[in-house]
């Protein structure tokens, strides 16, 4: 076998060995490769259609996006191809280096809510200058923007957040969705700051998830490689469901 055959071999058996770990979850991910949204997939019904009357909902999806980019894209292509090639070498490392793997996952997790956060905030910002200028902002800017939040908004987090804490989120985003028939602009105001809580509970999460462990480290106690992969599969299953928005 050659050196390309047996870097291949190892990166698919990092990635079966994660996923083998966690499998009782209800949102166990199989792959590492990153699937579309569940609504784009075909054959099968989408749990999340149910936040938003039908009507709404299919008027945020009536475009294609522009410059070739998906709509409601949150990452622009060329931001997330080198993530994913750090996220490929992570899991091949986890083989030889597990707690290693770990910390780097974190570190790409941190620099990708980094990314997200600064992406929603050049888009309110935008939005904020056409206000302060007078300029008019058409109810079609309105609904790209609302799109981009309810991207981020409507990926499944239960192995990230807990369940009674994304429960009032998602009952919020529900009556945002409402709310944009009439008052579109407010309706995205309050989309921007419920994706900042978002961005906050889940930075929380992966923080006590590091803390956790890093605490095992001072205390000499070892820290097993099954709770290692445990740590990855969570930092898996936000970049399966963030990158896919």
């Amino acid at each position: 076998m050659n050196d390309a055959e047996s870097t291949q071999s190892t990166a698919q058996s990092t990635e079966q060995q994660i996923a083998d770990a966690g499998s009782d979850s209800q949102y166990s991910a199989g792959s590492s490769v990153i699937r579309p949204l569940p609504d784009t997939q075909t054959g099968r019904p989408d749990p999340d259609q149910r936040l938003a009357p039908p009507s709404l909902s299919a008027a945020l999806d009536s475009d294609h996006g522009t410059d070739g980019q998906p709509p409601g894209q949150l990452l622009e292509t060329r931001e997330i191809e080198p993530i994913l090639g750090q996220w490929k070498d992570i899991q091949a490392e986890f083989v030889d280096e597990p707690r290693k793997a770990v910390q780097d996952a974190d570190a790409l997790v941190a620099e990708v809510m980094q990314r997200l956060a600064q992406t929603f905030a050049t888009e309110r910002e935008h939005l904020e200058a056409q206000w302060s200028s007078g300029d008019d902002v058409s109810t079609e800017d309105l609904r790209r923007s609302l799109r981009r939040y309810r991207s981020f908004v409507e990926q499944p987090y239960a192995q990230l957040v807990e369940t009674d804490e994304m429960q009032p989120i998602l009952g919020q985003w529900k009556d945002i969705q409402s709310e944009f028939v009439d008052e579109p602009r407010k309706a995205v105001q309050d989309a921007d700051a419920l994706v900042a809580e978002l961005l906050e509970r889940l930075a929380q999460t992966f923080a006590t998830e590091r803390e956790q462990l890093e605490a095992q480290s001072v205390d000499g106690d070892d820290v097993s490689t099954e709770d290692l992969r445990r740590s990855l599969r969570r930092y898996r299953s936000f970049f399966e469901r963030l990158l896919a928005a």
